[in-house]
């Protein structure tokens, strides 16, 4: 029984030091790849992208080749954690002069087209520029009710604009100001 044993574990240590040098050596083959074709790392990761944004492998190579396609569906953002329901868009993977590929949705920067879509307007994004910090508010015990009234005060009183129910964005010193009226109540 232990020599079965024994056998066993030399050829799983065979078979694993096997696979550790096939994996180093298509680590060194893909290093090549990198440095004879300096764009080829670029397409990788923007395959990735339009895989996780919601596009099919056939739609990706058409994208990755240059064209442009019209798209139905549903395009997730991970930056907005959001999913967002198209009708008929065009989009297309468009190179810079510095050769960096960039994907556009109705000929517009993917990022710029998911703001627009989600309603974040230039005035929350001049709130960022003017030098008020965006901090997370999280919620752990407060009602919903609760939480939307709150919302719609803060929102009032110092021209807050809110996006979401998981995220607001305001200055620090309003929360902390928040937080002491609440904890004197």
């Amino acid at each position: 029984m232990q020599k079965m044993k024994d056998s066993h574990t030399k050829e799983m240590n065979r078979a694993n030091e096997q696979l550790q040098q096939e994996v180093a050596s298509l680590k060194r083959i893909l290093d090549k790849a990198y440095q004879w074709f300096p764009s080829f790392k670029r397409f990788l990761n923007m395959e990735r992208e339009c895989l996780q944004y919601g596009f099919n492998e056939e739609q990706t190579e058409k994208l990755l080749h240059g064209h442009t396609i019209k798209y139905r569906g549903r395009l997730h953002s991970n930056e907005y954690r959001r999913n967002v329901l198209t009708d008929n868009v065009s989009a297309q993977v468009i190179r810079d002069e510095n050769r960096n590929l960039f994907l556009h949705i109705n000929q517009m920067p993917i990022a710029q087209w998911f703001r627009e879509q989600f309603g974040l307007s230039e005035k929350i994004l001049k709130g960022r520029v003017l030098g008020i910090k965006p901090i997370p508010f999280l919620i752990i015990s407060m009602r919903f009710s609760y939480f939307l009234s709150f919302l719609i005060e803060i929102s009032k009183k110092f021209r807050i604009f809110a996006h979401g129910f998981r995220t607001c964005t305001f200055s620090k010193d309003i929360l902390l100001n928040r937080l002491s009226i609440t904890t004197e109540k």
